[in-house]
């Protein structure tokens, strides 16, 4: 086994943590609840072979801890604040941590679709946010609020 993915929930004694450890013999991710790996209702392991962790701010609503995000309902039409004021995104294929961003797409032809893409720097010095591609195969996307490392 090899990069372990540590997603601390909640803390106390309402403790919920996720761990996904890369199995580089098969090329997944398996995910792992409070230590013991998650299975289907069949008993197979859960496995991914991308972890999308996306960070964004919460609020909680209630005495039972249910939140409301904002950022993940879709926009409504275009926007013109664009990637510029995406959030924070880390996306895990192959083994390997991408460091990124994501947001909703503020093209009118996609507006409302969800994008996930890094900086890179150009020659003329104006960052480019291209898109991180997945691998083929299952997504998992996780939501954290900020602080996440």
């Amino acid at each position: 086994y090899g990069l372990t993915i540590h997603l601390p929930f909640s803390q106390g004694a309402r403790a919920f943590v996720v761990d996904w450890v890369y199995d580089g013999a098969v090329g997944v991710y398996i995910r792992r609840e409070g230590g013991a790996p998650l299975r289907d209702r069949d008993g197979a392991p859960i496995t991914a072979k991308n972890v999308v962790v996306l960070t964004v701010q919460s609020e909680v609503l209630d005495d039972i801890g249910r939140l409301r995000i904002a950022a993940l309902e879709p926009p409504i039409g275009a926007s013109s604040e664009g990637f510029m004021q995406a959030e924070a995104a880390v996306v895990y294929r192959d083994g390997q941590r991408v460091s990124g961003r994501w947001s909703w797409e503020d093209e009118p032809s996609d507006a409302g679709l969800f994008g996930l893409r890094q900086m890179h720097d150009t020659e003329s010095g104006e960052p480019e946010f291209l898109p991180i591609p997945l691998a083929p195969g299952t997504t998992w996307v996780e939501v954290v609020d900020f602080g996440w490392e």
